[in-house]
């Protein structure tokens, strides 16, 4: 039941700390999807700056809302089993 309710915090959370990172990725990627299209003058030059930075904002969003919390969840409910908390040697 506990776990149910840590699932359920969780899944409140993404919600509230999604909206603020949308944002976000939509003013950086309407910065700088048109450098990535070739729009604009010297966008040449700054293309690869543009296409770097749209995929490493790519990628720390894949780990902020998906890997981070799931690895947590996963550490919390590893936790709370009882049976591989008699695996762990007491000092």
């Amino acid at each position: 039941m506990a776990i149910f309710l840590v699932f359920t915090v969780l899944l409140m959370e993404f919600r509230s700390f999604c909206e603020p990172v949308a944002i976000v990725f939509g003013a950086v990627l309407a910065m700088f999807g048109t450098v990535a299209w070739g729009i604009g003058s010297g966008a040449a030059m700054l293309r690869p700056l543009a296409i770097a930075v749209i995929g490493a904002l790519c990628v720390s969003i894949l780990f902020s809302l998906i890997a981070t919390p799931t690895v947590y969840y996963l550490m919390l409910r590893l936790r709370m089993k009882p049976e591989l908390q008699k695996l762990v040697p007491l000092e």
